[in-house]
Order: structure tokens, then sequence, then C-alpha cells
């Protein structure tokens, strides 16, 4: 067997500089065993959205449409996300900037999904199909009538992601006799797939579930956005 062992893997990911890829899966090899969604603790420091997240073109580009598109204003979040999740009654003024990432994806309006790209890298290895989310951070409610007016002076991005094995996957194909993987079947490595986390994780008695938040980014809207809930 070329690959010794599943917990050689973030070793492999270290040899090829897939450092946050090797983070959580350590986390997750050192942890409780916890299955989805009965998690183990989550994760809130290993992933930043300027320093890591957004320095992949693919998670780039779906961004840069988010805010494009101003997606926190778009008809579906107008009609039925904002009115049941953000509680425009009773604000005049809001700021909810001193929230933490997982208080924030509370109040999230709107997503966008990133895609796995082409071959292994660490975004993939940290967090295979993911999405970015994003929520109000500051701004100004006016009511008229039955509805308010919603002035956005700022939102906040994050990705909140779930780390666990369930479900069929391939995770591609591993050696550590020398540090390679492929996401494609290639000679002399061997398949890995959420089965073989599940098993080993029966096996030894470790193995842990948990979700994952990066860091959160702020954007200044110029100008300021405006819509009625």
């Amino acid at each position: 067997m070329s690959l010794s062992s599943i917990t050689k893997i973030p070793g492999i990911m270290r040899a090829n500089s897939w450092l946050n890829g090797a983070a959580l899966m350590d986390k997750w090899f050192s942890g409780p065993p916890s299955t989805k969604p009965s998690y183990t603790t989550p994760d809130t420091s290993t992933l930043k959205m300027d320093k890591f997240v957004l320095t992949f073109d693919r998670a780039k580009s779906v961004f840069a449409d988010m805010q494009s598109k101003k997606i926190w204003s778009s008809a579906k979040a107008i009609s039925a996300v904002w009115p049941t999740r953000i509680p425009v009654i009773g604000y005049t003024t809001f700021d909810f900037t001193a929230k933490s990432a997982q208080q924030l994806h509370d109040l999230h309006v709107n997503f966008g999904k990133v895609g796995d790209g082409y071959g292994l890298d660490d975004l993939l290895a940290a967090l295979g199909h993911f999405a970015i989310y994003v929520a109000p951070l500051t701004g100004q409610i006016v009511r008229q009538g039955a509805q308010s007016k919603v002035t956005l002076n700022s939102v906040a991005y994050m990705v909140v992601d779930s780390y666990d094995f369930n479900g069929d996957q391939d995770l591609g194909y591993w050696s550590d006799s020398d540090n390679t993987a492929s996401a494609m079947p290639w000679f002399g490595r061997d398949k890995v797939e959420n089965k073989s986390f599940r098993d080993w994780r029966t096996k030894n008695g470790r193995g842990g579930d948990f979700q994952v938040y990066s860091d959160v980014k702020t954007v200044t809207l110029n100008p300021p956005d405006s819509f009625v809930v």
C-alpha cells in the first residue's frame, strides 16, 4: 500500500503546502467521536477570508459576482429572508460589527456557492464545495407604513462549512511514499473516500465532525444600498 494510513494525509498536505487543509484534518483526527449534526467544538481561527479563501480565483470570482449583483438585496432575499431573519421592526440604526462569524451567520441573507475547481489544492483540501455567506453589518431602517426602508452601509462576508465525512464521496488518490495526491486515479496511489474516515473513527474511537467558520470580511458600500422590505 502506498498510503500506509489515512492519518498520513495531513503530512502529505503539508508537503504540498496545503496548510489549512492539514490543520482542519488534524483537528478531526484528534477530536472525540462525533457525527454531524452532533458536532464537536467548532474551528473559528484557521480560515481567513483575505489571506486564504479569496486568494483562489474560483472563490474570488464568486465573491465579485455577489458584490456586483448586490445579492443582499435580491428579490428573494427581500421577500423571503429579510422579513424573517433581520429584526427590522424596533431598529432605527443597526450595527452588528461586534458579532462573531457564528452570530452573523444567523443573520445572513444570501450566499454564493464555490465549486471544486480543477485538481487538488489547499482550498479543496480544507473546504471542498462550500458557500460564502453575506450578512448586513451596519445601516439604518425607516418605517414606511407596513414596510421598512433599509439603507445598508456595510455588509459582512464569511465562510461557514461542515467538516464531516458523511455520504459517499471520493477524496482522491494519495501516497505517503512520495507525498503525492491526485483527484484522478494514478498508479501507485491509494483511493481515499469518506467511508475511509468513518471506518477509522469506528476503529479508533476518535474523529469528530465540526463546523468551520472563517473570519469576517467587512465591505463598506459606496454608495450605501437602499431597498424596501
